[in-house]
């Protein structure tokens, strides 16, 4: 299992959500980070989710 971290912005930087999680690919990764801001309505809001090595495997 991979951990990836999740964060959640307002346009004016203050940070929404900031969250680490564990996914068996980035695939999984992508629709867990998505399920997430889905259920607490941060999907409007600029966000990113990384890998632990840094790499970016979703940005809003």
């Amino acid at each position: 299992m991979k951990h990836y971290c999740l964060t959640a912005f307002e346009r004016n930087g203050h940070m929404l959500l900031n969250l680490t999680f564990q996914a068996k690919s980035d695939t999984e990764a992508r629709q867990i980070a998505l399920k997430k801001l889905s259920e607490q309505n941060f999907t409007q809001n600029s966000y990113r989710c990384t890998t632990s090595q840094g790499d970016l495997i979703l940005f809003k």
